[in-house]
């Protein structure tokens, strides 16, 4: 599940949540778009388990 910044994910989906991660977000940028959040994070989870070379 990805929720948005503003009201973010709803209790009752919140419950149903295995885990809650959040992207640090530094210098100028304020928000990111969904799909590219998404990306970072399995990119990120990605990198964990095969790191490149």
């Amino acid at each position: 599940m990805i929720g948005s910044e503003g009201k973010g994910i709803s209790p009752l989906v919140k419950k149903q949540c295995d885990y809650m991660v959040k992207l640090p977000m530094l210098g100028e940028i304020s928000s990111l778009n969904a799909s590219v959040a998404c990306a970072i994070l399995l990119y990120e989870i990605l990198n964990k388990r095969e790191p490149l070379q």
